[in-house]
């Protein structure tokens, strides 16, 4: 956009135009540390997790498309706005520690840009209708609750047939620490699990399917400071089958999920504190089992069950940064719930519509979860719920008010003028 068109904005527009940019800039000029194989530069949607970036490519720039939308401008302005920024940061990336070029991002953050200026266009139009119709509250609802059942879907374990082989201590890639203890003994069910390739493959997998109970007895070793496998398995293609991994004194436990089949990324299990008072050299008797469509983890005799994931973990297959600690993680479930209720929220056409559709939300948050696999709601869960469906409604009276932009005149010359013109 010219920069005297950008002056001549209102000032919460500029305001929202300079926060989105410094967003995505902040994102996408920070180092990062590489633990992937890097597709090369002219790949789309490659790499283990090749989806789930360009997905992410794409809300990133939503914003700032929405942002353009809002200042009158034609689709055009927003997809070569987009593009530009977009490749100057790539370009900017090539110089800076752990970030890669790539086309597939150049691509992703324009159709985010472009996706964002029409989305914008549609809201604002909604808002200002006097009585739109009831169907948008409907649609943004049930998409809610899609939403919510794709990602217990997504997160249910899944078992690969391929080779699998037991690792004791490993020493692995990946930002993975070496642990120091040592495995004295691996079993799944009546199984052996040894640190090599395992016999019985097709068992395996069954086992691990139904929930066998996996029992492993170690000698503990310091604590990490990150995470350090201490009995995973892993196939032929080195994919991660299943990690029990202990960091500082907690234990995480993460295994390949459905998303991560579809190139996307997945969550991981905490239990926080489980290592507490287990010293260096202490015999560690880890037991997991699922029961009840949780998980269950005993260390040492001390039990906990009901561990597993929750409707507001959909942000989760998308990325899962191992720096989050659990209020961080809850903030995010929160706000991955008020985000995708906030459209039920906004299409609402009166009050009794916005009640209806906060019932339906509410209620399919209080009944779906446990036909998917999910764990219970949670009460900050519900919070974002509530707070995406009253953001929406108080979002569209805001958008309903906001000013619209003047559009220049455009100068038509007759056919006597343009002769006049010409003779001139």
């Amino acid at each position: 956009m010219p920069l005297r068109r950008i002056a001549a904005l209102p000032r919460p527009l500029r305001f929202a135009l300079g926060l989105t940019v410094g967003a995505i800039l902040y994102a996408t000029l920070q180092p990062a540390d590489v633990l992937e194989r890097v597709p090369p530069w002219w790949c789309v949607a490659c790499g283990d997790r090749g989806r789930a970036d360009f997905i992410l490519n794409v809300i990133l720039f939503l914003p700032f498309g929405c942002a353009i939308g809002l200042t009158g401008a034609r689709w055009r302005t927003a997809l070569w706005s987009g593009f530009f920024l977009s490749t100057c940061i790539e370009l900017t990336q090539a110089f800076v520690p752990g970030r890669d070029t790539s086309l597939g991002d150049v691509i992703s953050n324009s159709s985010g840009t472009v996706l964002g200026f029409f989305i914008a266009g549609l809201i604002v139009a909604a808002a200002r209708r006097h009585r739109p119709p009831g169907l948008p509250t409907a649609l943004a609802t049930a998409l809610a609750l899609v939403i919510i059942a794709g990602t217990g879907v997504a997160l249910t374990p899944s078992y690969l047939h391929s080779i699998y082989y037991g690792q004791w201590t490993p020493d692995l890639d990946g930002g993975l620490e070496w642990y120091r203890g040592r495995v004295l003994d691996a079993g799944l069910g009546a199984l052996a699990l040894p640190s090599r390739q395992l016999d019985d493959q097709e068992q395996v997998r069954a086992l691990l399917a139904h929930g066998a109970p996996l029992e492993v007895t170690a000698l503990a070793g310091p604590p990490p400071t990150r995470l350090a496998p201490l009995f995973s398995i892993y196939d032929e293609q080195e994919r991660e089958i299943l990690l029990i991994a202990p960091r500082r004194h907690d234990l995480v436990i993460r295994f390949w999920t459905r998303s991560l089949t579809w190139g996307l990324d997945r969550p991981y299990l905490t239990l926080a504190g489980a290592l507490d008072g287990v010293q260096p050299g202490d015999t560690l008797h880890l037991h997991l089992w699922r029961e009840g469509g949780g998980l269950c983890v005993a260390v040492n005799g001390r039990r906990e069950c009901g561990l597993g994931f929750t409707a507001g973990a959909g942000w989760s297959v998308l990325i899962y940064p191992e720096s989050f600690g659990a209020w961080a993680r809850a903030l995010l479930d929160a706000t991955w719930v008020w985000g995708i209720l906030l459209p039920a929220g906004f299409f609402a056409t009166s009050r009794p519509t916005l009640a209806g559709a906060a019932a339906a939300a509410f209620l399919g948050l209080a009944l779906l979860p446990g036909a998917v696999g999910l764990h219970a709601t949670p009460w900050w869960e519900w919070v974002g719920a509530a707070a995406g469906i009253a953001t929406g409604w108080w979002g569209r009276g805001a958008l309903a008010r906001l000013p619209r932009q003047p559009v220049p005149p455009q100068i038509v010359l007759t056919s006597s003028a343009r002769h006049r013109s010409m003779r001139s």
